[in-house]
């Protein structure tokens, strides 16, 4: 920009009035050619930045609207000037302007802003008092729209300023008092193209100068002097920068050495360079070097000494809010500053690594040979014979090059190999489909006992034998019914195959069976979109990819036995509905498996049913856990009937003497409708079941320490809630469920998938994870490998699944309109005497009375755990969670990440773990809100839920036969305990002494009182707390057993997949050796102790900390 034209600008607050017009007049006369400007405070072509608001033309007689923001009031008279340019003027006689010039000694403000109907940016000045006290319109130059600045005499409508009219729609004026000088850029005045054109047409060539047209530095920067920083304009305010832009900070690049130009989350550019230090004393001389040289420039960089020898420089002028060239002639002299013994040297394997750096690759452009092999389905061998680059692995760099492959290569092979791209994508597709039932048979395959599964684990004779029995199995497999690749009619249910000569078959022969069973489904898996199932093209993608069709097989001991009467009447008879099964998403709105229930029921024509069954076969069915849930299917169930949707809720144990009546009135109405020659059935699904004993009672009793304990429900088909489920399920079109890969819910859905016809299908769907855990192909046994493969995926979906606009999903949840319109079930489908039992009525209840008629109602329930209460601190439901999560993203979010491991302060963290694990609150909501904060406190509570917690759920889909045992863990966790499984414990305690809070360790017995009071467990309590169970147990597999047990009972997110997560880290999941491999007991694995933890956390304070 010209002296000139800058000086004019200047003397706009100063009083001139022919200044600013003159010198834009000439500037774009000069520059751009023929290019005229109708008005002095025309600023063309400027940045737009911020939203804009609405206005009108007031031309013919329309009323004149409020001009669009952002803009910026700058009162420019509020002190006299101290320049002599003002003096002067101050003291010439007043004349009038001339005509079509503004007089600027009579207008006290200049406001710039965008007309929000032409786009054209402007300035204009006017008087304060007109502004303060009377109306004030300006004309746009662009489109010669009339905005409405200020209105105080109340002419068109509302009284008001521009300032009030911008606030009311959200948006922002900025007011900002100068000293009378005011600088805009040559790119504000006339647009960076007109500014280039000028800059091309001084210099010939165009590479002259410097500037946003990205020419050369004129001299070098180690020969420059930083010159002082000026306060920032007042323009800054507006956004518009006089920073240096991209390409002319790149242009500086080229005279400095192994710095990088990095741009923050604001868009600003910052230089950075690390150096590794030998020491922490010579990290701090290297700063007093530097500290030197910046104070000898006066202009002074950001330090940062982390990891005891790693000095970072981070250098941006903050007056300017970006990069100037005082940062890059301050980098360039840090460069030449002696480092001599302060730096460390490199390693011996790098001595013959050439100096030479091979050329930067635009990685865009290039695949690694591991990806490319699945993206364009190609071998091995076929991409052996494309030319390849060769760079250091990131992530190993000691280990093999990385190699990678031209996408211009990829493509010109597969197209040769492929004919097209549409046979390309549609292999793909084909083997996509195919990983996926490989995934899902493995997963739905039948569960061992975990001390079984270990021993052939670790054992090579039980492995061999049973690849003896399937190599034996695929010789004399036949054909059964259905061949590979095809998928059952609705109404064709798989037989199993027939015992020959009317014999029962022997263990082996039964394995056998099995075994042809599962090799027939391996290969008849349903997909998407295919077969009987017409209601999965309806889903929209971000749900069909959360749908898992759950496989079906007969179980064993109901293969040989015929149906019942009643079964049989109810596989000919139609399907009434489409049941949904709520377990661990109690919640109905931004519920995935609702929604895919709803779709299908929609595209079916029937009525959609929910129902949650409460079983007593739960292991760890205790009041505390029954009285939350209880308590969010108290909302659930008041949100699905305002969207006209019923829920069916069904406690296991609970002794109702009308339940009982009408049970037995439906017994006699049944038998006087049989006919006289009938006989009478004897199924389990026709009667009352005996009563078998209750599966809470026997986890509480069971020792974890006892090789033989479980995880596993027991009993359950003996249980009258399984029976009143099948009954249910059995006249269903379809079932809709939770995919949860943990027991007991995962117990459930396989007995259902066995027990239930093969005509009726059966879907699972991801509920609980923003990145559905299905596609997550591998098991990732570290964090960061975790979060680098799947960054891409998580950040396309972080967004999509979102509520429509109308729906407000507050503190409480409101209902949706998305399950409206669907057919109603039949009159009387849904009475005590149809169902066989009494469903709980829970959204009728008032609050007040809540608690108390819960109260009474678990007492009356025979097949809970009752010595472990419910708490009174802690209420379940949306409302309550909402409640919560709002609570803590207002107060507690933005300090979470310098909070989160101080236990003493209970709002650090956001205590949503037990509503997660319920589903009772949306990850979706929860995520997407988190990520509109942009503090380091959202940053990382993000990466805790969308990281550390799905992660867990990628370790219990892979490994779900194994959590309960070492074999869960990484190799060499399992070789270090194993190592050290026979040295001498300080003291064995039993397991009933450390329940009670009696291991004599204050830090652990006041953690342990924690979590029996209250059912939470601070997560960095946690980590040392499940440590300890190590020394301890007798052996590392009953320790771990003890502390999954422990935590599962009385944690309200027990059996959870992240509580799953945590307490396998104690044990050495998802971390790395950290100490010696000759430490008693623990070898390997990080130390945690207790004592050190109780010297930050004391424990009689924690102990007693308030709810």
């Amino acid at each position: 920009m010209s002296a000139a034209l800058r000086a004019a600008v200047r003397l706009v607050a100063q009083g001139s009035s022919r200044g600013l017009s003159d010198a834009l007049a000439a500037e774009a006369t000069g520059t751009a050619g023929r290019r005229q400007l109708q008005q002095p405070w025309v600023l063309t072509s400027l940045r737009a930045h911020g939203g804009s608001g609405g206005s009108d033309d007031a031309a013919g007689g329309q009323q004149p609207s409020s001009s669009s923001g952002p803009a910026l009031a700058l009162d420019a008279a509020a002190g006299a000037s101290s320049s002599q340019a003002g003096a002067q003027a101050a003291a010439a006689p007043r004349r009038r302007p001339p005509p079509g010039h503004t007089d600027f000694e009579q207008r006290q403000l200049l406001m710039v802003f965008t007309c929000s109907k032409c786009n054209t940016r402007a300035a204009k000045a006017f008087s304060k008092q007109a502004y303060e006290s009377g109306v004030v319109i300006v004309e746009c130059p662009g489109c010669q729209s009339r905005h409405l600045i200020a209105d105080h005499l109340g002419w068109f409508g509302q009284k008001g300023t521009v300032e009030q009219f911008a606030a009311e729609r959200g948006q922002m004026v900025l007011r900002k008092a100068t000293d009378g000088t005011v600088e805009l850029t040559p790119e504000d005045l006339l647009g960076p193209s007109l500014v280039a054109e000028a800059e091309a047409a001084a210099t010939g060539s165009g590479s002259g100068g410097s500037g946003a047209a990205g020419a050369t530095v004129p001299q070098p920067l180690v020969t420059q002097k930083c010159s002082p920083c000026e306060p920032a304009d007042p323009l800054d305010f507006m956004g518009f920068c006089t920073s240096l832009d991209r390409r002319t900070a790149e242009a500086y690049m080229q005279q400095l050495d192994n710095w990088e130009l990095r741009e923050d989350e604001q868009g600003r550019l910052h230089l950075q360079r690390t150096w590794v230090t030998k020491n922490f004393l010579k990290g701090l001389a290297l700063c007093e070097k530097i500290a030197e040289v910046a104070e000898g420039e006066g202009h002074h960089p950001d330090l940062h000494l982390t990891g005891w020898n790693k000095l970072t420089v981070s250098l941006w002028t903050h007056a300017r809010n970006g990069l100037t060239e005082n940062d890059f002639i301050l980098a360039a002299k840090l460069d030449g500053i002696s480092k001599e013994g302060l730096l460390r040297g490199k390693k011996k394997y790098f001595k013959d690594v050439p100096t030479t750096m091979a050329p930067r690759l635009d990685r865009s452009k290039y695949v690694a040979k591991s990806q490319a092999q699945q993206m364009y389905c190609l071998t091995a061998r076929e991409l052996d014979g494309l030319p390849c680059e060769e760079r250091p692995n990131p992530r190993n760099r000691r280990g093999p090059p990385m190699k990678l492959l031209a996408k211009e290569d990829l493509e010109r092979a597969a197209l040769a190999k492929f004919g097209s791209l549409a046979a390309l994508e549609a292999e793909r597709e084909k083997r996509r489909e195919r990983r996926e039932q490989r995934s899902i048979a493995s997963y739905f395959q039948p569960q061992q006992g975990d001390g079984q599964q270990q021993s052939q684990q670790e054992g090579g004779q039980p492995e061999q034998e049973q690849e003896g029995q399937n190599a034996a199995t695929e010789q004399q497999q036949e054909p059964a019914g259905q061949t590979a690749g095809h998928i059952a009619a609705p109404g064709q249910q798989q037989q199993p195959t027939a015992v020959q000569h009317g014999q029962q078959p022997m263990p082996a022969q039964l394995q056998q069976q099995q075994g042809q069973q599962q090799q027939q489904q391996r290969g008849s898996l349903p997909t998407l979109g295919s077969g009987p199932l017409p209601w999965l093209r309806a889903l929209p993608p971000l749900i069909a990819e959360r749908v898992c069709l759950v496989p079906r097989q007969q179980a064993a001991a109901s293969a040989a036995a015929p149906a019942s009467a009643a079964q049989q009447q109810q596989q000919g008879g139609q399907p009434a509905y489409v049941l949904y099964w709520m377990k661990t998403a109690v919640r109905g709105h931004e519920n995935p498996a609702l929604d895919a229930a709803a779709a299908a029921a929609r595209q079916l024509g029937m009525p959609l049913l929910a129902a949650s069954f409460l079983l007593a076969s739960h292991p760890y069915a205790s009041a505390r856990r029954y009285k939350f849930w209880l308590e969010g299917l108290r909302d659930a169930q008041a949100e699905l009937r305002r969207q006209g949707v019923e829920l069916l809720v069904y406690l296991g144990g609970w002794s109702d003497q009308q339940q009982q009546e009408e049970a037995q009135q439906q017994q006699q109405q049944q038998q006087e409708l049989q006919p006289m020659d009938a006989e009478p059935s004897s199924s389990a699904a026709d009667g009352p079941v005996a009563a078998a004993p209750p599966a809470a009672a026997a986890a509480a009793a069971a020792d974890p320490y006892d090789a033989s304990f479980s995880f596993h429900a027991h009993g359950l088909r003996q249980t009258d809630g399984w029976q009143a489920l099948l009954r249910l399920a059995s006249q269903a079109a379809l079932v809709v469920t939770e995919d949860m890969p943990v027991p007991p819910d995962a117990d459930w859905l396989q007995a259902l998938a066995e027990d239930l016809p093969a005509a009726i299908p059966i879907a699972a769907v991801d509920t609980a994870c923003v990145l559905p855990m299905r596609m997550v192909r591998k098991l990732h046994e570290r964090a960061y490998t975790f979060r680098s493969a799947t960054e891409a995926q998580r950040r396309q979906r972080l967004k999509t699944y979102a509520p429509p606009p109308a729906a407000l999903l507050g503190p409480a949840a409101v209902a949706q309109a998305a399950l409206q319109g669907l057919p109603p079930l039949p009159q009387g489908a849904l009475s005590p005497a149809q169902l066989g039992w009494q469903p709980l009525e829970l959204a009728s209840i008032p609050a007040l009375h809540l608690q108390q008629q819960l109260r009474q109602v678990l007492q009356a329930c025979c097949g809970i755990d009752h010595s472990v209460p419910g708490v009174a601190h802690l209420l379940g439901g949306s409302v309550a969670g909402y409640a919560r999560w709002e609570a803590f993203r207002k107060k507690g979010l933005p300090l979470y990440a310098a909070r989160r491991n101080d236990a003493m302060q209970r709002d650090g963290v956001s205590r949503l773990s037990a509503y997660h694990h319920f589903g009772m609150v949306s990850p979706f909501k929860v995520a997407r809100e988190a990520a509109l904060d942009k503090t380091a406190g959202a940053t990382k509570f993000l990466d805790e839920l969308l990281i550390w917690r799905e992660i867990g759920f990628n370790l219990c889909l892979h490994r779900h036969h194994q959590l309960h045992s070492l074999a869960a863990l990484p190799q060499w966790a399992r070789a270090t305990l194993g190592e050290h499984a026979g040295d001498p414990r300080p003291a064995l305690l039993p397991y009933r002494q450390l329940v009670r809070g009696g291991s004599g360790d204050a830090f652990w017995d006041a953690a342990q009182k924690q979590l029996v009071r209250t059912g939470e467990l601070h997560n960095n309590v946690r980590m040392t707390w499940g440590k300890a169970f190590l020394a301890w147990g007798p052996s590392p597999e009953a320790a771990l057993r003890a502390a999954l047990h422990c935590n599962h009972r009385w944690a309200l997110d027990g059996c959870d997949p992240a509580s799953y997560a945590g307490v396998l880290w104690c044990f050495g999941m998802y971390d790395s050796p950290k100490s010696s491999p000759g430490t008693p007991i623990s070898g390997s694995l990080a130390q945690r102790s207790t004592t050190g933890h109780g010297r930050r956390l004391p424990p009689a304070a924690y102990a007693q900390l308030a709810l």
